[in-house]
């Protein structure tokens, strides 16, 4: 599990436009948004390089000027119980 928040900067006239491709990532979700282009951004990733893979794209995507990494919290999935699984 892996989740985290970004910033993100956006050119003014851009803001719709990224908007909808920030919501067409999966994983995504926009929490805020100002029409000077201020973005709060979560990622909800399986993974550290799954992660990384959204951050890159979001930063890459056309009008974004910055996307800054505010909050991240990761942790192994739960293994299954091995208890559960031998008694059944």
């Amino acid at each position: 599990m892996n989740i985290s928040s970004l910033v993100v900067h956006v050119k003014a006239e851009e803001v719709r436009r990224v908007q909808g491709a920030l919501g067409a990532i999966a994983g995504v979700e926009v929490h805020a948004a100002t029409e000077a282009g201020h973005f709060v951004v979560t990622v909800d990733a399986p993974d550290d390089d799954a992660a990384l893979a959204i951050h890159r794209q979001i930063s890459e995507l056309p009008g974004v000027m910055s996307a800054a990494l505010v909050y991240h919290h990761a942790e192994p999935e739960p293994e299954p119980d091995s208890a559960s699984e031998t008694e059944a």
